[in-house]
């Protein structure tokens, strides 16, 4: 959800011997979402949310497509 809408979906996993949240992957419901800094930030707290919730120390964003999206995961 951003805002009030549904604009991406997320597959991941934990891996448990790295203690890593890998996303395997990203599927956003409109494309140009792909390249809206809004957005990216927005993603970024989220996956850094959802990190500190199943307690992993990393995060493995190498499957998401898009390279802003890609590069605020890893900054935040």
């Amino acid at each position: 959800m951003w805002g009030d809408r549904l604009v991406a979906r997320f597959d991941s996993k934990l891996d448990r011997t790295t203690n890593t949240c890998v996303i395997l992957g990203l599927w956003l419901e409109d494309e140009a979402l792909g390249n809206n800094e809004a957005f990216a930030e927005a993603l970024a707290c989220g996956f850094a949310r959802f990190v500190r919730f199943l307690g992993a120390s990393k995060l493995d964003a190498t499957a998401i497509r898009e390279p802003l999206l890609r590069r605020r995961a890893y900054s935040s």
